[in-house]
């Protein structure tokens, strides 16, 4: 659904949520630039540290694909694919502890591909999520910037995509909740201030969600809201956990106001 080259989401990062760095507020402009320009790698964002650091962001997202293709991690990490520490390390390694000077905060761009049935076996894609979270934690960078539309299969619309057609909503409302907030403690155990953004918030769920300033996908993707939570959930008190905004309506001061 998203058709610009760049994506400029101004992210409250905490203050949004009542929050405070430091006892400051915190606010800041995030770059996401995909889809038609550079991929944005470590390999890219290694080779041009100066021009990155000259633009007027303070965060940007990676794309966790090296140049030669030889793994894709933002692209797996959330399947059934494993992905070992070592790997994703690797994968970070141009990027690791790059002084940049004015992008202090920067995200692992995960994107929300199937895991499986939430009734299945999730150990590996939530070992996969620790193991980037210790990654992560590793080269310096602050957290997952999780793009939670699905480009694939869409595994979060009951009952369609469900396999167990003789469960309830209700029960694939709670297990999808267990998931997410597994999904949520794997990562802190490795990253306790680990930061987690996801795009689209809980109203992606919810029928009565007001149109036109929330898009009307309730009817195909009824377990994202209760997954969302889950993930809130399993944040416990050290972890920071970020709704993202995606929401293109949005306008005026007013509005933005209404959603915080």
């Amino acid at each position: 659904m998203k058709k610009a080259i760049l994506i400029f989401l101004f992210l409250f990062l905490v203050t949004a949520f009542g929050q405070k760095i430091n006892g400051t507020s915190q606010k800041a402009l995030i770059l996401h630039d995909f889809k038609h320009g550079p991929i944005p790698n470590p390999e890219y964002g290694s080779s041009n540290k100066t021009y990155l650091d000259s633009l007027s962001f303070a965060r940007i997202t990676i794309f966790l694909r090296p140049n030669d293709f030889s793994v894709n991690v933002s692209g797996n990490c959330m399947s059934s694919n494993p992905m070992s520490y070592q790997i994703i390390a690797n994968a970070l390694a141009p990027i690791k502890d790059i002084p940049f000077n004015h992008l202090k905060q920067n995200y692992v761009l995960v994107f929300g591909n199937s895991p499986g049935d939430v009734f299945d076996d999730w150990s590996v894609p939530i070992q996969n999520f620790a193991n980037l979270a210790k990654a992560i934690k590793n080269a310096g960078l602050s957290g997952i910037y999780f793009d939670n539309e699905e480009y694939s299969r869409h595994w979060t619309n009951y009952p369609d995509a469900c396999l167990y057609k003789n469960k309830t909503l209700q029960e694939y409302q709670d297990q999808v909740w267990l998931r997410g907030k597994e999904l949520m403690e794997a990562m802190v155990s490795q990253f306790p201030q680990i930061k987690f953004i996801v795009l689209h918030g809980p109203y992606i769920s919810e029928p009565l969600a007001p149109s036109p300033l929330f898009p009307q996908w309730q009817t195909h993707n009824e377990l994202k809201g209760p997954f969302f939570a889950g993930l809130l959930e399993g944040t416990g008190s050290t972890a920071v956990f970020i709704d993202g905004g995606e929401l293109y309506n949005y306008r005026i001061t007013q509005e933005f106001r209404r959603f915080v």
